[in-house]
């Protein structure tokens, strides 16, 4: 008997039959509405090759003629969690993926502030690093879950707080923070990364503090509890920081249980002013005043407190 012919296409008998399968799908972002994302590569590790191709802007991609068996598909894109995933190709048949991507949570931006704060008591000087990180997530700033703020060198290690805005992350740090002088902290490396809600983490973002002004500034009157009028003129000592900064005077009133309460403040006033007078006039009572100055950066160096009287 003679056999049937195999000229059939689908016939698995056939020398023409295509074994080879397919794979399709969508990529798209990790949370709804499920964004499409385009220009992900996609690459497919087989035992012998590899292919490559990138998605469309509706987040598909396609391969044709893959050997059936099992397969390794990966999908990159820069701003997004690299994914692997097993995929097998059966014979003859286009297999259908679905993948979504976990958006990868990054610093945009850090702000360091270091604070110099001289006292007469205690007279140990105050020393402040204020840390400010704006934070980006391609699936939205509520999916960062957590900023990690590190200086590696003194082996410190923590985790900033969210500010009151969204996407802002913040942390005030004193010298008793930390396991070295403050002042050495000028130039140190530091790094921070965010972390989000699913457990990955971002690439690491590294500064280092700008400057720290050690120097203070110094008062010249009114000082010593001395009396004066209600619209009292403040002096200090020119201030030689090497670059530009700006003053500012900072009035306290002291209660009957010597508690200070913030007055007011001057403008900035430039480096070349060495007095400033107050316009609003100080009611009857003791106070104090301090004089700052600041740099380009926002960095503070303030002085000691100043007493005197309004009668």
């Amino acid at each position: 008997m003679q056999d049937a012919p195999r000229d059939n296409i689908f016939d698995p008998e056939s020398g023409l039959y295509d074994r080879s399968g397919a794979i399709q799908g969508v990529i798209t972002g990790k949370y709804p509405p499920y964004e499409p994302l385009e220009a992900v590569l996609v690459t497919v590790t087989l035992t012998e090759l590899q292919l490559f191709t990138t998605t469309n802007g509706a987040g598909k991609f396609a391969f044709s003629q893959v050997k059936p068996g099992s397969g390794l598909i990966t999908c990159t894109a820069g701003d997004y969690v690299t994914k692997d995933d097993t995929v097998q190709i059966p014979e003859g048949q286009a297999v259908n993926l679905s993948i979504r991507l976990n958006g990868k949570p990054r610093i945009a931006t850090v702000n360091l502030i270091t604070k110099h704060i001289s006292h007469w008591q205690p007279v140990e000087d105050e020393y402040v690093l204020e840390v400010e990180a704006e934070v980006s997530d391609p699936d939205g700033a509520p999916d960062v879950d957590s900023v990690r703020f590190q200086i590696p060198a003194w082996e410190f290690d923590t985790l900033l707080t969210t500010g009151a805005d969204q996407g802002v992350y913040q942390g005030v740090y004193f010298d008793d923070d930390f396991g070295a002088a403050f002042p050495e902290l000028e130039g140190e490396s530091i790094r921070l990364r965010c972390g989000d809600q699913s457990g990955d983490w971002g690439e690491w973002y590294t500064t280092q503090i700008s400057r720290l002004i050690v120097s203070v500034p110094q008062i010249l009157s009114p000082a010593g509890l001395a009396t004066v009028d209600s619209l009292p003129v403040f002096r200090w000592s020119h201030f030689d920081a090497g670059f530009q900064v700006q003053y500012q005077v900072d009035i306290f009133r002291l209660n009957e249980l010597a508690i200070p309460q913030f007055v007011q403040s001057s403008p900035a006033l430039a480096d070349t002013t060495l007095q400033w007078q107050t316009q609003a006039s100080l009611a009857p009572a003791r106070y104090y005043w301090t004089i700052s100055v600041m740099d380009r950066y926002g960095n503070i160096s303030v002085s000691k407190e100043a007493a005197f009287r309004v009668d």
